[in-house]
């Protein structure tokens, strides 16, 4: 006899299903062993908070391949997962929080059967104890870090926890490890290093009322430490002395306390040297064996004071800016770096590929950038940096740039801009394209000697943008571009001033709060503007359009923008002033009168035209199919569509009605309904996108300027097949009618008969009874 180990049982050979499977049968006189748990990885207990995965190792585990998954672990009766097994090993997930059992008070854990359960046999046939345990039930340190599981101490917070990162941090002394958590450093673990009090040897004896001094010595209390998390180097704050756990001592003068760390805003050697980032009283130093800068009682080994005559690390150039420039010279480039000296008179000199670059003083700062003015070159000519400063004891130290980091002298070439006109009142932004664009620091254009400002985000190697300044009069001027003073004349092309545009009038006075509706603009000199735009004043705000399009020199399409709906007391109070003043207004409960404008560059006088009429309406509302599942049935000609406002500020021709992805030609609309035409045969069924629906019926959909309604589904009423009904319903009734005149017939005949045969009868009747007479 032996055992089948999913199920568990001791049983012959010959009663185990799948016996002859290696994994199935363990013999009673083998030394195999049986089916046993063997570790738990990370370990057998985990935190009650925290979810994890972990991972059994069982012995003699059957490896069923085709059962997936073919164990569960169970934890109690509350919780079973699927296991992945590889091998001899199940990794499964451990409860959500909430299935878990809770922890009684008083205790620090709470253990569960752990089981693996056999999807084959649904049997539990290996289990362990597995435990959820709660750090914060422990007041103590040397509670918390004798317990039996991975708990720390937080010495600052006086907390104990199962993370130990939350804890305060500035040296080894603020944590205490648990003795029983693997995963903690080896450093200061177990309750050896807790805080505690020496043992007492002697009485301390008080009497009543009597103020007596007592002096207890303590082991492993943390130095009193102060910490801010404000990242600047000092910060002032204020001392407050308490008593009697709540009184305050008051403080009539002021007493201030400055607190400051060394290696806030000192990233290197020098910077954290110099008397200028650094006073002297601060005691501030370079810590070598930390990289930063500290006091000295928080540098372990090499630190080295203000006035030290050892020199800091050579210059290191990060980066420079701009990478090029005009081959004339002139141009001031920022090299940044560290270690490039601790004050400006320690920068002994500056070459950018061998030639000098005059230092900028007043543009230094400390170890992290010098400013200096290139000289001039050969065209294309490219060269390191090189830094010179004065070491701490006189010696000099050089840093050189890598060959990624190099200065190169350019012939910036403009050759052409767009567009060629724009208003005399200015403000056209315009594009000028060329060679190495972007070569140099100070990049000014002018247009006959007037500034054409550029803008600063818009140049790159192959362009630059500026926005033209006003000019006098309509005529042609030449653009001209400097490179840190280096002049580069676009030779050939003139700009050309314009008159300035004027709007005469619009199409349409109207349009609702949600926008989206077309306008047509007349006037002239449209065609000098590179994005006209729209825009509707409203309650002290001013909403613009997206660009408008330019048809002609005379004409162009604005597209109203988004207004928001106003409050009803705001909108009352609009209409109060709109009557109070001579304006004209047609304007009921449905709208409100707006004044309106256009962005044309710096044509300021088209920014508010109060003589044009405008009006903002409430928006339209098209309301849903009524029948059920808001399926319209569609038998006839045309379907309507009810609403509400719907001819206030747009007409027919404005709205358009899907029928899946196909059209339905809108026929008329009026304020609370719109006719349309549908296709001839049912559309598919799909949305307006060409998605599918679900009922297989083309979705019906309004769209109007910015908005768009959902109106339902459309199907449509098979009519030949209505008149194959009526034709069978008709010849069912005239068949009908024929029989029924048919039975009628029979009938009278019958009758008819049987009245002959009466009569028949009683005649030979009568014949007989006159010849028994005679």
């Amino acid at each position: 006899m032996s055992m089948f180990s999913p199920n568990i049982e001791c049983s012959l050979y010959s009663d185990c299903p799948l016996s002859q499977q290696s994994s199935r049968w363990l013999d009673v006189f083998s030394d195999d062993m049986c089916v046993n748990i063997t570790s738990i990885e990370p370990m057998t207990s985990i935190a009650i908070t925290v979810r994890n995965q972990i991972a059994l190792s069982v012995t003699e585990l059957p490896d069923e391949h085709d059962i997936t998954p073919a164990y569960h672990c169970m934890f109690g009766i509350r919780f079973i997962t699927p296991a992945d097994q590889a091998g001899n090993v199940l990794t499964c997930d451990t409860p959500p929080t909430d299935m878990r059992p809770n922890i009684q008070n008083g205790q620090d854990s709470v253990a569960v059967q752990l089981s693996v359960k056999s999807v084959e046999t649904t049997k539990e046939f290996v289990h362990t104890e597995f435990y959820f345990f709660d750090c914060s039930a422990h007041n103590s340190c040397t509670e918390c870090v004798s317990s039996n599981w991975a708990c720390d101490w937080c010495v600052y917070e006086n907390k104990c926890t199962h993370v130990s990162s939350i804890c305060a941090e500035d040296d080894s002394s603020t944590i205490v490890v648990g003795e029983n958590n693997i995963f903690g450093s080896s450093g200061r673990r177990g309750r050896h290093y807790c805080p505690y009090i020496e043992q007492q040897s002697d009485k301390v004896l008080v009497h009543v009322g009597l103020t007596v001094s007592l002096v207890v010595k303590a082991f492993n209390i943390p130095d009193l430490k102060y910490h801010y998390i404000a990242d600047t180097q000092e910060l002032n704050v204020s001392l407050i002395v308490q008593w009697n756990d709540n009184y305050i001592i008051d403080d009539i003068y002021g007493y201030i306390v400055t607190l400051y760390d060394c290696s806030v805003g000192r990233l290197d050697c020098n910077e954290c040297l110099s008397t200028v980032t650094s006073r002297e009283e601060l005691q501030c130093g370079w810590c070598v064996s930390y990289n930063s800068c500290q006091i000295e009682q928080h540098c372990d080994y090499d630190w080295l004071p203000q006035d030290t005559t050892h020199n800091c690390d050579d210059p290191v150039i990060h980066e420079i800016w701009p990478s090029s420039g005009s081959f004339e010279g002139g141009t001031d480039i920022v090299i940044s770096g560290s270690n490039l000296g601790k004050t400006y008179s320690h920068i002994d000199n500056v070459h950018i590929g061998g030639r000098n670059c005059v230092l900028v003083e007043d543009k230094y700062t400390v170890s992290r950038s010098v400013e200096c003015t290139t000289d001039s070159a050969d065209v294309d000519m490219s060269g390191k940096i090189s830094v010179i400063v004065i070491g701490n004891d006189g010696t000099l130290q050089t840093g050189v740039s890598g060959s990624s980091i190099q200065f190169t002298w350019r012939k910036q070439i403009p050759s052409d801009f767009i567009p060629k006109i724009g208003p005399k009142a200015g403000g056209t932004r315009i594009v000028i394209t060329g060679k190495y664009m972007n070569a140099g620091r100070n990049i000014t254009a002018y247009i006959d000697g007037a500034l054409c400002t550029v803008k600063s985000d818009l140049v790159n190697s192959t362009s630059i943008a500026c926005i033209s300044p006003p000019h006098q009069q309509t005529d042609s001027a030449t653009i001209t571009v400097y490179f840190d003073g280096a002049a580069r004349p676009i030779n050939g092309i003139t700009y050309e001033y314009t008159e300035n545009p004027t709007v005469l009038s619009i199409s349409k006075e109207e349009s609702m709060f949600s926008g989206g509706r077309q306008v047509s603009v007349y006037g002239t000199n449209f065609g000098s503007i590179q994005e006209p735009k729209l825009i509707i004043y409203i309650y002290q705000e001013a909403y613009t359009s997206d660009p408008c399009e330019v048809l002609f020199d005379t004409s162009m399409i604005c597209i109203t923008p988004y207004v928001p709906y106003p409050p009803s007391t705001q909108l009352n109070k609009m209409r109060s002033d709109e009557s109070s003043q001579s304006k004209r207004s047609t304007c009921d409960g449905t709208c409100v009168d707006v004044t309106i404008g256009f962005i044309m560059d710096s044509v300021h006088e088209l920014r508010s035209l109060p003589q044009l009429y405008f009006k903002m309406y409430m928006n339209p509302v098209y309301f849903r199919f009524e029948n059920e599942g808001h399926i319209n049935h569609f038998e006839g000609e045309q379907i309507y569509i009810k609403g509400m406002n719907l001819d206030l500020a747009s007409t027919s021709d404005e709205v358009t009605v899907y029928i899946g992805t196909e059209i339905c030609n809108v026929t008329s609309i009026g304020n609370t309904i719109l006719y349309c035409i549908p296709p001839e045969s049912q559309p598919r069924g799909v949305d307006i996108n060409g998605t599918a629906t679900n009922n297989n019926l083309p979705e019906v959909m309004v769209v109007v300027g910015n908005l768009e309604f959902f109106i339902g589904y459309l199907s449509y009423i098979d009519q030949t097949s209505s008149a194959n009904i009526i034709l069978i319903v008709v010849s069912l009734s005239i068949v009908a009618s024929l029989l029924l005149i048919v039975i009628v017939v029979i009938i009278m005949y019958k009758h008819q008969h049987n009245s002959r045969e009466r009569r028949i009868s009683d005649l030979r009747t009568n014949v007989l009874n006159m010849d028994s007479k005679h």
